[in-house]
């Protein structure tokens, strides 16, 4: 099901705007890192008592995101921008696996080669997430090089959260994708982060102020990604990894499914 060729073409196609963003990221994380304010606990509590619950539950908890380092990366950019930032290529590239050749009437050329459209997903899709790693890859970077800047220590912790968000993004590409295969690039990338920001607000918003909300947070994509519970609780679940990697993988076979199944439409 992998080829080669369709992998490194479509990895040296999207490896600069990869870079960029990468290279853009990482510099921006240094900063964020190094600009740790370090408050003490007492300070800090006087600092944010004046934020409202919804502000606190939408961005993070900032007594410990401006008392501790942990915290403070989780405040500012686990929380929601690393996923963001990450989901936005994961998203982006998995709209040229298969909607941009359609929309630009390139797919019937495509597969008029000895090639199975399950090999054509697989292999760009694989692609995708080699350059999902290199963003990773810099991000990492980026914050230890703040840490550094600061004259703090290696802290563990900092990769699992990041290990811990690979099946989030992986689970958005996914979904990126299948919905990539009934609607061109645009009105997918809008209907998709439509859904996760709702799905993100409900987790992380609704759930805590409505019972009925609660209820639907475990069909929630953010239920089974909890940077907080990493970086400040050292608490790190297997399961909710699993759980996002079955789910991503589900949803990919099914587009594959869908993808060898369907006449597409051009």
């Amino acid at each position: 099901m992998f080829i080669t060729n369709i992998f490194v073409m479509f990895f040296k196609r999207n490896l600069k705007l990869t870079l960029s963003l990468s290279i853009g990221t990482s510099v921006l994380f240094l900063w964020i890192t190094y600009f740790f304010p370090n408050l003490d606990e007492v300070d800090a509590l006087v600092f944010t008592k004046a934020w409202p619950p919804l502000a606190k539950s939408l961005f993070g908890d900032p007594l410990t995101g401006f008392s501790t380092l942990e915290g403070w990366l989780n405040l500012q950019i686990f929380h929601m921008t690393i996923w963001m930032i990450s989901g936005g290529l994961i998203s982006l590239l998995s709209t040229e696996v298969i909607t941009k050749e359609i929309e630009t009437r390139k797919i019937d050329l495509i597969l008029s080669f000895s090639l199975k459209r399950s090999q054509l997903i697989v292999s760009r899709f694989l692609a995708s997430l080699v350059l999902l790693l290199i963003l990773q890859f810099f991000i990492l970077i980026g914050i230890y090089g703040g840490i550094l800047l600061c004259n703090g220590k290696f802290r563990l912790v900092i990769i699992y959260a990041m290990i811990a968000g690979i099946p989030l993004y992986l689970t958005i590409g996914s979904i990126t994708l299948l919905m990539g295969l009934f609607f061109r690039q645009i009105p997918t990338l809008v209907i998709c982060w439509t859904f996760f920001s709702i799905s993100f607000a409900v987790e992380e918003v609704f759930s805590k102020i409505s019972p009925i909300f609660s209820k639907l947070s475990p069909l929630c994509l953010f239920h089974y990604y909890k940077s907080g519970d990493i970086l400040i609780r050292n608490i790190f679940s297997w399961a909710d990894i699993i759980t996002l990697l079955v789910i991503s993988m589900i949803v990919l076979i099914f587009s594959i499914f869908v993808f060898r199944e369907k006449d597409v439409l051009i």
